[in-house]
C-alpha cells in the first residue's frame, strides 16, 4: 500500500459549489517544452552519476523529509508496468512516433524500468517518481497527446471536461474522462505535488483566472473581405466569444469573402467551432461521417462503445482503396470505429452568405485540426496556408490513473486518417492552396481572392 506521510486532507462538499462559480482555463496541453528540459537530466544511461545527483537536487528542492508520499519499489514497478500494458493494448501511434522521431518503445520501456529498479530500490518519493514517468513518455514528444497531465493543470483539465458535459448534447462517454481525475489517490497525489489543497488550486487566480483578452480579432481588409482571427478554441472562451462572433457575422453582410485565421491555434473544444462557426453558416443539417481505427484494448473498447461509435472488424474495411495507409500501422490495429456527427443550422439562413477561407499553419493541432479536417472533407471552407500539425479526433485524449500513485497519463485512442489513408497525426492536413516560400497564409489568401 502507498505510504502516506502527510495527513490526508478532507474533500469538502462545498468545493463543488466553489468550483461552479470560478472561471477556469482549460489548459489541457501537456507542457512538452518543460518535459523536454527534463530529458537532459532523466534520459541518460542509468549508470551516469550526474543523473542521480540531479534527481536528488530536484526532489530535495520540493520535498521536506518526513512530510511526503512515497511508493515502495514494488508499487512503483506495478504502476510502470500497468502504464505500458495500457499503452501497448490501446495506443496506436508508436509507429508514427518512430517514423517522426526515431524513438523505440521497447528501448524506452526497458531504460526507464531499469532506472526505477536502480534508483528506487528503497522506495520512491511521489514527486521524483512523477518526474521520471513524465520524462519517460516525453521521449515520444507528445505524439497524439501522449504524456502525463501536468500537475499544474490537473484540476483545470477536469473542469474543462465538466464544461463539455454542460454544453454538449451528446455526453455519452464523458465519465470515462472525468472518473480518473477524481479518483481519491489522484486527488491526494496532485495535492501533494502542487503543495496545495484542491480548494487552493481551484480558487487561486494565479493558477486559473489568467485570461487572454485578445482571443478574437475582427477587421475589414477592404469592402469585400472580412477577417476574423481566433487564437484558441479553449473552453473558457466559448460563451463570451460566441456572441461577439455572431455580432461580427451580422456586421459583414455586404462582404463577399470571410477569412478565418486559426494559424497557431492548438485547439481546445470542438464545440467552440461547431457552435460558433459551422452551425451559423449553413442552411441545412450536415451529416459528417468520420472513420477511425483502434486497438481493441479494454480501455478503448469500453469508451468507444459508450460514446456511440459503430465498431466493426478491420478486415471488413476496404483498406486497398486507401493507397497511403501505412501497412505497418495497419497490422497493429484491430477495429474500425465509425461515427456520424449531425450539425444543425441555428438560423433559417446563413449568417454569412459569402465564401469562407480558412488559414492554417504547422501549429494547428487537436480540435483546431478537427475543424481543419472538417472543412477539408465537407468543403465548408477553402483552406490556405501550410500543412497542419494534425491529431484530429472526435474525442478528447483518454486519461488513465495509475493504481498506486494516482498519477494520470493520457493519449489519443483513435487512429484518424486523411482521405488518402495517411495518418492525420503524422502528416496533418494539406491545404487546398499552399503558401509560396516567404509568403504568409494571409498574403497567399488575399492573392487568391484578388486574382479571381
Amino acid at each position: 500500500m502507498r505510504k502516506i506521510l502527510r495527513g490526508e486532507k478532507s474533500l469538502k462538499k462545498c468545493f463543488y459549489l466553489i468550483l461552479c462559480t470560478v472561471l477556469l482555463t482549460s489548459c489541457t496541453k501537456i507542457r512538452t517544452e518543460e518535459d523536454a528540459r527534463l530529458l537532459t537530466t532523466v534520459t541518460e544511461d542509468i549508470d551516469d552519476t550526474k543523473l542521480e545527483k540531479n534527481l536528488e537536487i530536484d526532489a530535495n528542492n520540493l520535498v521536506t523529509e518526513g512530510n511526503g508520499i512515497s511508493l515502495t519499489l514494488e508499487e512503483a514497478l506495478e504502476d510502470y508496468d500497468y502504464m505500458w500494458e495500457v499503452l501497448e493494448n490501446n495506443y496506436a501511434y508508436f509507429g508514427v512516433a518512430n517514423r517522426l522521431y526515431g524513438v523505440s518503445p521497447e528501448e524506452i520501456k526497458k531504460k526507464y524500468r531499469d532506472y526505477i529498479l536502480y534508483f528506487y530500490e528503497s522506495g520512491a518519493d511521489l514527486i521524483a517518481y512523477n518526474r521520471t514517468l513524465r520524462a519517460c513518455l516525453s521521449e515520444f514528444k507528445g505524439t497524439a497527446h501522449l504524456g502525463f497531465i501536468d500537475h499544474d493543470y490537473w484540476d483545470v483539465y477536469k473542469y474543462a471536461l465538466e464544461l463539455d458535459k454542460e454544453v454538449l448534447e451528446d455526453t455519452s462517454g464523458l465519465q470515462f474522462f472525468i472518473d480518473p481525475l477524481i479518483d481519491e489517490k489522484t486527488v491526494l497525489a496532485y495535492e501533494y505535488i502542487t503543495g496545495k489543497s484542491r480548494e487552493e488550486i481551484v480558487t487561486n487566480p494565479e493558477n486559473i483566472l489568467s485570461s487572454n483578452q485578445h482571443n478574437l480579432e475582427f477587421r475589414l481588409i477592404d469592402n469585400d473581405i472580412a477577417y476574423m482571427r481566433i487564437n484558441s478554441f479553449q473552453h473558457r472562451y466559448i460563451a463570451n466569444d460566441h456572441e461577439k462572433i455572431m455580432d461580427f457575422y451580422h456586421s459583414i453582410q455586404d462582404c463577399k469573402y470571410l477569412i478565418i485565421d486559426i494559424t497557431g491555434n492548438q485547439g481546445g473544444s470542438s464545440f467552440y467551432w461547431g457552435n460558433s462557426i459551422v452551425s451559423p453558416n449553413f442552411n441545412e443539417k450536415i451529416e459528417y461521417d468520420t472513420v477511425s481505427f483502434l486497438k481493441d484494448g479494454k480501455e478503448n473498447r469500453e469508451y468507444v462503445e459508450a460514446a456511440g461509435f459503430q465498431i466493426e472488424p478491420i478486415s471488413a474495411f476496404d483498406i486497398e482503396s486507401l493507397e497511403n495507409f501505412n501497412m505497418e500501422d495497419y497490422e497493429t490495429l484491430d477495429s474500425v470505429a465509425r461515427y456520424k456527427k449531425i450539425y444543425q443550422p441555428i438560423n433559417d439562413k446563413k449568417l454569412f452568405e459569402g465564401e469562407i477561407y480558412l488559414l492554417i499553419d504547422e501549429k494547428v493541432y487537436s480540435s483546431a485540426e478537427a475543424f481543419t479536417l472538417f472543412c477539408k472533407e465537407t468543403g465548408f471552407a477553402t483552406i490556405v496556408g501550410r500543412n497542419s500539425r494534425g491529431c484530429s479526433s472526435r474525442v478528447s485524449p483518454l486519461p488513465t490513473s495509475l493504481p498506486n500513485s494516482g498519477l494520470v497519463f493520457r493519449y489519443t485512442n483513435l487512429y484518424r486518417i486523411n482521405k488518402d489513408g495517411s495518418s492525420n497525426v503524422e502528416f496533418g492536413t494539406t491545404p487546398d492552396y499552399i503558401c509560396d516560400e516567404g509568403e504568409t497564409p494571409l498574403n497567399t489568401c488575399l492573392r487568391i481572392i484578388r486574382g479571381k
